[in-house]
């Protein structure tokens, strides 16, 4: 008798979605935040790094400085598991940096050429981006200097996980 009674719910269920799925249509979209993030990435802190929602749908052609985190952990950070290479991070070993240097040397080989595939892939697709600053050890990623209008196709770029804002910040030395 249940089974009789989860069968048809489940027959009700399938005809009411197959009505309503009929009726979808498709609108055109601009990126938001929530369509830049990408579901394939692999470190842990490209999962929780966000684009600046300033920056997408940019049209202007203005030169803007980012900060572009890229698909992998920066050394200070790795935990392990990927092959071959130990965990670098001084909160998983118990180590600093400097004491742990074939495991922090070996996954900086790694991060060094992960990120010059990707950034063979940014200048074929954006010949204008231009690499200032490359954040191995603290982010993960590089800054650079691009067309604000050339921001989607930079997030489309496999490898590349968010953008945010490079600005400068002064510290106060009075405080």
């Amino acid at each position: 008798m249940i089974a009789n009674a989860v069968a048809a719910i489940m027959s009700f269920v399938l005809v009411a979605y197959s009505a309503s799925a009929a009726n979808l249509t498709v609108s055109p979209t601009r990126p938001t935040l929530e369509s830049t993030i990408a579901s394939d990435v692999k470190s842990k802190s490209g999962r929780m790094a966000q684009s600046d929602p300033a920056l997408l749908g940019r049209s202007d052609p203005t030169p803007v400085r980012i900060l572009v985190k890229l698909d992998y952990d920066p050394v200070s950070s790795y935990g392990g598991g990927l092959p071959g290479l130990p965990a670098t991070s001084p909160a998983m070993t118990g180590r600093k940096l400097s004491d742990n240097k074939a495991a922090v040397d070996a996954y900086t080989g790694y991060a060094a050429a992960y990120e010059a595939k990707v950034l063979d892939r940014i200048r074929k697709q954006i010949p204008a981006a231009r690499v200032a600053q490359r954040y191995r050890t603290v982010y993960g990623g590089v800054a650079m200097t691009l067309p604000a209008n050339r921001i989607g196709d930079l997030l489309a770029i496999d490898g590349v996980v968010a953008v945010q804002a490079d600005t400068r910040q002064h510290t106060d030395p009075a405080k």
